[in-house]
């Protein structure tokens, strides 16, 4: 892998795993909340699972290993333990310095994550990126038909940022959220985490090792 330069006129951004450290964080909690109920989410299952919706995930374990699970009822759980990490979340390296460069170039910035409405509007804020991000898309969005790998959260976004998808990025840093950004049309940008390293990405992505690594200039 080596650095990557490109030009747009917007770029969106996955949220977990890519802008902010929140995989670790999630996965333990998961686990605290389902301990009770005598499920089990190995380290392997959440990795294959990142950047999918999180109640697919509660129906699938809930089939995989005959345990009666309420999905809603362990997000409500989940989200409640998770507030105060999304509030003051820990940026990945490289992530506030990109979004700088972008907005100073003048490129319009978007975040389309699979997450929480709620949590991922916390994180922009706790990352004080609030003034620079224009279009804030996730779970929750009345606009929002169908999570990632459904190409929905980056169609709404390039909508609110008024930019088609030709002249748009998209960073990245699970498959299943690359095959996503691809499905809207945009030119992908994989940076994967230490959770979805040894994963299979599509071929179409461009690959960095981080987001030091990008450098992405005003398309005129």
């Amino acid at each position: 892998m080596t650095a990557v330069s490109l030009s747009a006129r917007a770029v969106v951004f996955d949220l977990d795993g890519l802008l902010i450290d929140s995989e670790t964080a999630c996965f333990h909690v998961i686990n605290q909340v389902l301990k009770p109920t005598g499920a089990v989410l190995t380290r392997e299952r959440f990795a294959q699972h990142i950047g999918q919706s999180a109640r697919s995930l509660y129906t699938n374990l809930s089939e995989e290993q005959g345990i009666a699970l309420d999905p809603d009822d362990i997000l409500v759980r989940r989200d409640e333990l998770l507030v105060a990490y999304y509030d003051n979340p820990e940026p990945m390296p490289g992530a506030i310095e990109l979004i700088t460069s972008l907005h100073d170039a003048g490129i319009a910035i978007g975040v389309a994550s699979s997450s929480h409405q709620e949590l991922v509007n916390r994180a922009v804020d706790g990352l004080g990126l609030r003034s620079m991000v224009r279009a804030v898309v996730a779970d929750g969005h009345p606009d929002v038909k169908s999570l990632k790998p459904a190409p929905d959260l980056y169609l709404v976004a390039l909508a609110a940022l008024g930019v088609s998808a030709e002249f748009g990025v998209a960073l990245e840093d699970s498959p299943t959220g690359s095959r996503a950004a691809l499905a809207a049309g945009l030119t992908t940008i994989a940076v994967p985490s230490d959770w979805t390293r040894e994963r299979e990405f599509p071929t179409e992505v461009i690959h960095a090792n981080s987001l030091h690594d990008v450098a992405i200039s005003l398309l005129a």
